[in-house]
């Protein structure tokens, strides 16, 4: 003999369950409440450190650019100054070649 349950009651056992359920969430959503708020907190700082990383990594691109730059400019100007120098030397070598003559004669 098979026992039925009225559809009624079943709907009053399924409404009490799931008040039990909202309860019980409830609890569990209030005792974690701060817990929520400080992930949320973290996130946001978290966030703004993001930000501020790509910010920091574009500067020193742009830093690290300049100096690439400055460092070609420095090493054209030590290739002019060797340039300048080596001149210099010849000339003064022809100068003295010149005076030997001069001296000589």
């Amino acid at each position: 003999m098979e026992l039925k349950t009225p559809r009624s009651l079943i709907i009053i056992i399924i409404i009490a369950q799931a008040a039990i359920i909202k309860s019980e969430a409830d609890g569990l959503v209030s005792q974690h409440e701060s817990l929520m708020v400080d992930v949320e907190r973290q996130k946001a700082e978290t966030e703004h450190l993001l930000v501020r990383g790509y910010e920091q990594q574009q500067r020193t691109d742009e830093l690290l650019a300049d100096a690439d730059a400055a460092r070609d400019t420095a090493r054209r100007a030590v290739a002019k100054a060797e340039d300048t120098l080596r001149e210099a030397n010849e000339t003064l070598r022809t100068l003295r070649g010149l005076r030997a003559v001069r001296t000589s004669s």
